[in-house]
């Protein structure tokens, strides 16, 4: 990765770029003004990259020197802001690269007579997650941000630093993370979701527990969300297997869904997706990223590219009421897997369509996120209309933020299902939250078992069991093959097994055919050379889900 690094020419600046000259010999840098101030611009080159990321871009540094601007932005975001006080019993002073705690400086008591301790990040945790967020939010990739315990004992926000004074000790560890950062070699991105839906009564319009149907763990489960003085659960979730290819994922999300449907045997009520399909419960759509570190220009390049087109389609009454609490820009988790979750947009499970355009493009925009630099939320107007849900404040962007994408390596590949992103801004639609989810699957709400029992084994079998077995004869309604060679899930309804007039016997649709819930029977030709030497000549392992399998 090509780096280049702005500071401001001081004596740490000084002693940053001397430390670069010594470290990358081809390492170049100029002298520039910025807001009357002399700034050095280190350049560190990497032939191997194509692309190239600057700390600390310069519109961000001149945005944080307007103190409004600054503290009207992180207000903006619920997290508390204000001028210093000078009353206040501590000041915290956190420095960060790239959304890595260099360290946390602590002051105690006046000016003149203050005593300074030095902590680590799990010692004061909620001080380090919302320097974090400063930063993230101001558009900064280093900075000492400055926190107060306020005479109410309240933390508060009160700057940042672009270019501050620094120990030798604290320049080593800056040398030592551009180096790191420098020379990060590119992954392909692995996707995941855990999207969440309700349950209603149609008739009533009431509110139907999740836990009625779903258990708390497992592929279909339930959130951790509980009702008032209740031990139930109302929100359900799916839990897909992980994937490179998001159209695979799509297909496992489209297997859950099935599965649920099984579980959910009652045809008085629909399900129902979005910001808050209910009223007073907010669901989330999020989406899980690993092989690909966690840094300051991705989770921007996600709000600007991913969630604000998710923004542009939600409703926006309801989606203003999430971001009351959930849903804030730049809003991630990391996960002990090593990747995290970003947490931004609502529940886009409202149909396959939609959901297809959301996971490619979360796929295009991590895969080519150092081409996405463009920043339309940095300042406070634009962020007051997106929680506001002010479509039309960001409609004068959206060419520009659709070229940006069409620039982008992974763009083609999957340009046609995220074309019904493009149309729907451009023709202001937005997502139905009322409509049965289940309908925008092409899934039988019809609750009976054998419905979903087979359309289970077409969504699940359709793909082909075993990777190297050939799949079997398809439908073309269920299963398209695009230019890319990947394979595309199409929201054609599920096939079933026939019977015959009056003999009740039944007619065999593939090679791989249902037998029971748990049960299939698989041909002698159709298993893999690969199946292991353990496994008994009268049994093979079935897909996922499948309890027991019988060769023929």
């Amino acid at each position: 990765m090509k780096l280049r690094v702005i500071y401001e020419d001081n004596k740490s600046g000084q002693r940053l770029l001397e430390g670069i000259k010594i470290r990358q010999h081809e390492a170049v840098w100029e002298e520039f003004t910025l807001e009357e101030k002399p700034y050095l611009a280190v350049c560190l080159k990497n032939g191997k990259s194509l692309f190239q990321r600057t700390i600390n871009h310069p519109d961000a540094i001149k945005r944080c020197s307007d103190r409004e601007n600054f503290l009207s932005v992180i207000k903006l975001n619920q997290i508390n802001a204000g001028l210093e006080d000078p009353e206040a019993s501590k000041i915290y002073e956190v420095l960060i690269f790239d959304m890595k705690i260099i360290f946390i400086r602590q002051r105690v008591g006046m000016r003149g007579s203050q005593k300074i301790r030095y902590l680590r990040e799990n010692q004061k945790s909620r001080v380090a997650e919302i320097a974090k967020r400063v930063i993230l939010l101001s558009g900064l990739d280093l900075a000492l941000i400055k926190i107060q315990l306020n005479s109410k004992k309240r933390l508060q926000v009160i700057g940042a630093e672009p270019s501050p004074d620094l120990r030798d000790k604290d320049v080593e560890s800056l040398l030592e993370e551009i180096d790191r950062l420098s020379n990060c070699q590119a992954r392909e991105v692995k996707l995941g979701a855990d999207p969440e839906f309700m349950i209603i009564n149609h008739r009533s319009g009431k509110l139907v527990s999740a836990s009625n149907f779903f258990p708390v763990n497992g592929l279909v489960g339930c959130d951790n969300i509980r009702l008032p003085n209740r031990q139930q659960r109302p929100v359900a979730e799916l839990r897909p297997k992980p994937e490179k290819s998001p159209l695979q994922l799509v297909s496992n999300l489209r297997y859950a869904l099935i599965r649920a449907n099984g579980m959910a045997a009652d045809k008085n009520v629909k399900w129902v997706a979005g910001s808050q399909p209910v009223p007073g419960y907010s669901i989330g759509g999020h989406v899980h990223f690993s092989n690909v570190e966690l840094n300051a220009a991705l989770l921007r390049a996600l709000d600007n590219y991913l969630g604000l087109m998710v923004f542009m389609i939600e409703k926006p009454h309801t989606a203003c009421k999430r971001r009351k609490k959930y849903g804030l820009l730049g809003e991630y988790r990391v996960k002990n897997y090593g990747g995290f979750e970003y947490r931004t947009p609502g529940s886009w499970l409202v149909s396959q369509k939609i959901t297809t355009a959301v996971l490619c493009l979360a796929k295009v925009v991590a895969s080519n996120y150092l081409q996405l630099s463009n920043n339309y939320l940095n300042l406070a107007e634009a962020q007051q209309a997106f929680y506001s849900g002010n479509r039309e404040y960001f409609m004068k962007d959206f060419e520009n933020i659709w070229h940006d994408l069409e620039r982008c390596r992974l763009y083609s590949k999957y340009e046609e299902e995220l074309e019904i992103l493009r149309f729907m801004i451009s023709n202001d639609l937005q997502w139905d939250e009322k409509k049965d989810i289940r309908k925008g699957w092409n899934l039988s709400t019809s609750s009976r078992r054998n419905n979903s029992r087979a359309a289970l084994q077409n969504s699940r079998q359709g793909e082909s069991v075993y990777e190297s077995v050939p799949a079997p004869a398809t439908d073309s309604s269920t299963i398209s093959t695009s230019r890319s060679g990947e394979r595309r899930p199409v929201s054609g309804r599920s096939g079933r097994s026939r019977r015959s007039n009056g003999s009740g016997s039944r007619r065999s649709v593939s090679r791989v055919e249902n037998v029971s819930r748990n049960t299939v029977i698989i041909s002698h030709q159709a298993l893999p050379a690969a199946v292991p030497a353990s496994v008994p000549p009268s049994r093979a392992v079935g897909p996922v889900g499948v309890r027991r399998a019988i060769m023929v």
